[in-house]
């Protein structure tokens, strides 16, 4: 139970910095397609943790 607490949190924050350098990455980047994929990417693998440790 304590193990998925921390799990889920780290899931969390994962998906907080995910979006943070997203966000960053839009903004930075002239090219809006690379930043879209690269959060397509954060996002797919930030789910994919959640559901392994879930």
């Amino acid at each position: 139970m304590y193990l998925r607490g921390v799990t889920r949190l780290g899931a969390v924050i994962v998906l907080g910095i995910a979006s943070i350098v997203g966000t960053i990455l839009y903004k930075k980047s002239k090219s809006i397609r690379i930043a879209h994929i690269l959060l397509i990417v954060i996002t797919l693998f930030t789910v994919f943790l959640y559901i392994l440790f879930s």
